[in-house]
């Protein structure tokens, strides 16, 4: 460790030099190019580090995936690794990736960690410190993310705001909403690429190339002085600066110990070290200045751009990253958990429509115990590779966009063959009710991965055997369930495929049904429906009503408009809302990285635009339709990229507006195929409201924003409130919002598409990306929800986690019965706190639960869980599931207190 007194002894200041790579694993090149280029950077350090040891230090960027990716071509040099890492020259860890903290899962975040910090571990090593080189922005729990997976500060350059730098300068401490967990902040002033090509002039030839032998020392002791300049005007309050010597794929400068040695006698003020960020921590820490203290999220783009346009850019790759997560915390995760802890070995027979499914005897067993983990870990790795930021902002060639699509595809297969199987097991396991008519030909699971308990309007399409199309739905008490089934007989005879026989022909009827009801499921559990033959026992009123061009339900009432506008009447408090959805299409003549709007040319629909009709009045749901068609919108921009072309086309969009009995949000599902280039596309929403300030959800927490402005993050809803009303806008995989005012009103605003077939404006035509023009199919889904000034930031998040996670139904034709019963609960949690994870803990032998107080003061967390689990012990631990404290299990019930914002882990020992 470097001795800080000893540095500074006669000197002003310690010059930290950090050698290091910043790497992105795919972004102007796709992959395994870029992974080509990996393997001769390390192929070159680890010469460079065998051959003079001088060169004493390397830093891998904080990310273990680089060992894997160079290790599957280079297995052979694990032990060089591994000798280089347990030395400490080379600093690897703490992360699996450098995932972009606003477009991920806040689980993502932590299972970044995680994973990275084993993986780290696992060659002799990790990292204490929190190096993001290259974020578009830092979070604004990251200080408790952090410090509770072991880490001490977050080393970044991107976000901090001119105000903030002026008041804290380079070094201060980067406190959690919690108002309690705090990490070091090291601003990189002029980035974490201050002193790359040191002595290397930039008009030298071949340009960027730090491995030269051919030194400039008199031009290296001017970039000296302008980092040290660079560090006056920020303001610093500790001596220790950060002095990054690498950038973007560089291979280590080996002649960097001459150059030390060079600047140590110029500069006789400075002491230069060779460290890696763990030891300048360190210096620090000895050091121990006095630091001011900064909490909130950093999103500022005053002294290095965030990029905020990445937060829009190719929308696809946002909801399916969000969709692949969703299979993996609401679904596979904790289905796999409590089927193990639950001990069900025993499956039915994989059905013909089952994602299982396969025309083999041998496959009607259930997965290995130990696959399941195994699975899910991969998975999540796959999916963490989608994370960084060159790969979610979309703002990559097309090539590199293309892999990310596919791996969340095939995190969407592994989940759904582990979740099929979980399930199965659970159908497989339950008693039916006892009936006196004739026995189910089909029983409905639901799968609630939520913790709290909801009604939700489910629809399920099966094929099942059965003597006629006549069929109702009762529960698991035998009581009849208000349902639409539409049924039709598709064949004389039934076929199944069965463990003895292979084909099995049954005798009843083939009967195809779509089924749509609502019910209510249980907090992080299950429901079984079954499906009967027999006529319904009597017609019940609908409860939501369809009106001329419009709907309601006991909650609010909805007018429809031509133009794609609806207005929404909350019945509770008289409010009305107009306007909603109000259509805008503006040129957009940035990038994928940033927004030029172009404020002529904008077209909007008129109030003539669109056709209305009801697709839908069941008794539970009615959906209206608008098709609405801008006739006139440019086709793209002009070459100068100042204006709109004069070529224009039509833009046609489908708009599906539906309301449900058991809440009063419209949700809205917006569809067409984009034929436009170099434009954005969005919606409003009036609030009405006289007040500039929003809320927005954040990893683990709600942030602030004043309006106006445009392009800040937001995951999951946005809310307004003012004089006793409140409006929020829930949505799925759109994780930006714009707001403004209107004669005084607040007007928020969501994307729906923003459209570029370029990365970068100073490297065109280089860099082109004609694919994050999205000329394709796209969906958005999102909702408008009318409430009270008084509804707390829990309320929303139920409401956004019910919007957002859809409950699993599938359907089992088979007749087994177990002991577990047809509707259960597994874990219950109480109080104004969102549960974030339920899974097995990271050692195997009990379950984890992961949530966050959302309340503005301390509040108590109550879980229940179910006595099957059997619980016998819980701990207090932190990220990284090491236990912190006992808490006492009473009657299943475990209790503990949070302060505001906090994120508590609890393990289940079952």
């Amino acid at each position: 460790m470097p001795d800080f007194t000893r540095l500074i002894r006669n000197k002003d200041l310690i010059a930290a030099v950090v050698p290091h790579t910043h790497w992105d694993r795919d972004w102007y090149h796709p992959f395994e190019q870029f992974r080509l280029s990996l393997c001769r950077v390390i192929k070159r350090l680890l010469e460079v580090m065998e051959g003079d040891p001088r060169y004493a230090r390397f830093w891998l960027d904080g990310q273990t995936v680089l060992l894997e990716d160079y290790l599957e071509l280079y297995p052979e040099d694990r032990p060089r690794l591994e000798r280089l890492i347990a030395e400490g020259r080379i600093g690897i860890g703490p992360f699996y990736v450098l995932p972009d903290q606003y477009l991920v899962t806040p689980e993502s975040l932590v299972r970044n960690g995680i994973i990275g910090r084993r993986i780290a571990e696992s060659f002799g090593g990790c990292s204490r410190q929190g190096y993001v080189a290259d974020p578009f922005g830092l979070a604004s729990q990251l200080p408790q993310i952090w410090s509770k997976l072991g880490l001490e500060s977050v080393f970044f350059s991107r976000g901090i705001s001119r105000r903030q730098l002026k008041r804290a300068g380079s070094t201060f401490w980067f406190l959690a909403p919690d108002g309690e967990s705090r990490v070091l902040g090291v601003f990189q002033v002029n980035h974490y690429s201050n002193i790359s090509l040191w002595g290397v002039p930039g008009g030298s030839f071949p340009r960027g190339d730090p491995d030269t032998d051919d030194i400039d020392f008199a031009f290296s002791e001017r970039q000296v002085q302008r980092v040290l300049d660079a560090y006056a005007e920020a303001g610093c309050r500790s001596r220790v600066l950060f002095f990054g010597n690498g950038n973007d794929h560089h291979a280590p400068a080996h002649r960097l110990p001459d150059l030390i040695e060079h600047n140590a006698r110029r500069f006789a003020r400075v002491a230069f070290v060779q460290v890696t960020p763990d030891e300048l921590v360190d210096l620090v820490k000895q050091e121990s200045p006095e630091l001011a203290t900064l909490r909130g999220e950093m999103h500022s783009p005053d002294l290095w751009d965030v990029l905020a346009g990445t937060l829009d850019s190719r929308p696809y790759l946002k909801q399916q990253y969000d969709d692949a997560a969703e299979w993996l915390e609401r679904r596979a995760e904790p289905l796999t958990a409590l089927v193990s802890a639950l001990g069900l070995s025993r499956r039915a027979v994989r059905e013909q429509h089952h994602v299982g499914h396969a025309f083999a005897i041998a496959n009607d067993s259930a997965l290995p115990a130990a696959l399941g983990p195994a699975a899910l870990d991969y998975a999540w790795k796959l999916l963490l590779r989608c994370s960084p930021h060159d790969d979610i902002c979309g703002c990559s060639v097309d090539a590199t966009h293309q892999d990310a699509e596919n791996r969340a595809k095939r995190v969407a297969e592994i989940c759904s063959m582990l979740t099929s199987d979980a399930a199965l097991r659970l159908a497989g396991s339950v008693r039916p009710p006892a009936l006196k008519e004739s026995k189910p030909v089909a029983r409905l699971l639901a799968w609630n991965g939520l913790g709290f308990a909801r009604t939700c309007a489910l629809r399920q399409r099966v094929l099942v055997p059965a003597p006629s199309r006549r069929l109702r739905l009762v529960d698991e008490e035998g009581r009849e369930i208000p349902a639409a089934i539409r049924a039709r007989v598709t064949a004389p005879h039934y076929r199944r495929w069965n463990f003895d026989d292979g084909w099995e022909n049954l005798p009843e009827k083939a009967v195809e049904a779509d089924i749509a009801f609502t019910a209510d499921l249980p907090a992080m559990g299950y429901r079984t429906f079954f499906l009967v033959p027999g006529e319904a026992e009597r017609t019940y009123r609908p409860a939501v009503r369809r009106l001329s061009r419009g709907m309601a339900n006991a909650w609010v009432r909805v007018t429809i408009h031509p133009d794609g506008t609806f207005t929404l009447v909350d019945k509770r408090n008289g409010v009305r809302y107009p306007g909603l959805n109000r259509v805008r299409d503006q040129g957009d003549a940035g990038d994928l990285y940033l927004s030029h709007l172009l404020k002529e040319g904008a077209v909007s629909p008129s109030r003539q635009d669109g056709r209305i009709r009801c697709v839908e009045a069941l008794p539970d749901r009615v959906t209206f339709e608008v098709k609405l068609t801008l006739p006139r919108v440019p086709v793209t921009i002009t070459a100068g990229r100042t204006r709109r072309s004069r070529r224009t086309a039509p833009l046609r969009l489908r708009f599906l507006y539906t309301l449900y009995p058991h809440s009063p949000a419209v949700y809205v599902r917006a569809e067409w195929e984009n034929r436009h280039r170099e434009h954005r596309l969005t919606v409003d929403f009036p609030t009405g409201l006289h007040t500039a300030r929003t809320e927005a959800q954040s990893a683990f927490d709600v942030v602030p924003h004043e309006a106006p402005f445009t392009q800040e993050p937001c995951r999951d809803f946005v809310t307004a409130a003012q004089d006793g009303r409140r409006l929020t806008v829930l949505s799925r995989g759109m994780h930006s919002y714009d707001a403004r005012l209107e004669r005084g009103r607040l007007v928020l605003t969501k994307c729906l598409l923003k459209a570029n077939g370029h990365i970068h404006d100073g490297f065109r035509p280089y860099w082109e990306a004609p694919g994050g023009n999205c000329l394709r199919p796209l969906v958005q889904e999102y909702a408008a929800l009318p409430g009270a000034e008084s509804d707390s930031w829990a309320e929303m998040a139920k409401a956004a986690d019910d919007f957002r996670a859809a409950p699993l139904v599938d359907y089992y034709c088979f007749q087994p019965e177990g002991d577990l019963p047809a509707a259960h609960s597994f874990l219950e949690v109480s109080g104004p706190f969102q549960l974030t994870a339920f899974k097995r803990s990271e050692r195997g032998d009990s379950l984890i639960a992961r949530l966050v107080n959302l309340s503005p003061r301390a509040a108590t967390a109550t879980l229940r869980a179910s006595s099957a689990l059997k619980v016998t012990g819980a701990h207090l631990t932190d990220l990284l599931e090491r236990r912190q404290e006992e808490l006492p299990v009473r009657g299943g019930k475990v209790k503990v207190k949070a302060k505001t914002r906090a994120i508590v882990t609890i393990e289940l020992c079952t």
